[in-house]
């Protein structure tokens, strides 16, 4: 990742997510890591890091798979 007037961006860390899916027949966690970037000697550039994929609802913990079995479920 570069900054477009202070070069190459410092990876800083992890965001980390978890997400329960639904497989039948069985629960699972999904954990994802989003790498943080910011410029090592320019503070003010901000940390940059990458989209993440949009759920049902935002900062959903439920991944769709899980929500598809349960309102099948229901109207089965």
């Amino acid at each position: 990742m570069r900054c477009a007037e202070h070069g190459p961006k410092e990876l800083i860390g992890y965001d980390t997510t978890e997400t329960l899916e639904f497989e039948p027949p069985q629960l699972r966690v999904r954990v994802r890591k989003y790498a943080k970037y910011a410029c090592p000697q320019e503070p003010t550039c901000g940390v940059v890091q990458a989209e993440r994929p949009v759920g049902l609802v935002e900062g959903n913990r439920f991944d769709t798979s899980l929500a598809a079995e349960i309102i099948a479920n229901k109207y089965a």
